[in-house]
């Protein structure tokens, strides 16, 4: 299921950028992943059932197809061209670094204060990752 709803999504961030600009379409894509994972951690918090789970994932997945890839983009389209490999690679090499960290955070979260508190640590990173899009990067792509 989540893939039959990322793919589309993923093509149609792709039309956004390239008809609104980069960061039009993506300060909303990191901002609706914040929500949707704090609507995890209010699912966790409340004990609701496994279909409000499925439910506000898929949410989290589409919000996520907004925005996957975007900052290969973003990263190519502001780094001077002479820099743009070095951006990329330090970008593949910071971004392996979340993906070993993250589930290490979250896992630790999880088993010391709870679900929630682990939704809410993905959430504050994707709200800060909208706030730095929004006021320290110039918008490119069409607008």
């Amino acid at each position: 299921m989540a893939t039959s709803v990322s793919l589309p999504a993923s093509f149609l961030a792709g039309w956004l950028m390239d008809r609104f600009g980069r960061r039009r379409t993506m300060v909303p894509g990191f901002s609706a992943v914040a929500a949707t994972m704090l609507l995890l951690a209010v699912t966790a918090w409340l004990h609701l059932s496994f279909v409000w789970y499925v439910i506000v994932f898929l949410g989290l997945v589409i919000a996520s197809g907004l925005v996957n890839g975007s900052v290969q983009i973003i990263g190519a389209d502001v780094a001077p061209p002479a820099a743009r490999g070095m951006f990329l690679g330090l970008w593949r090499f910071v971004g392996q670094i979340g993906v070993v960290l993250s589930p290490i955070v979250f896992a630790f979260l999880a088993t010391t204060t709870g679900y929630p508190s682990a939704f809410i640590f993905v959430a504050s990173a994707s709200l800060m990752v909208a706030l730095l899009m929004a006021f320290r990067i110039p918008e490119t792509g069409k607008v």
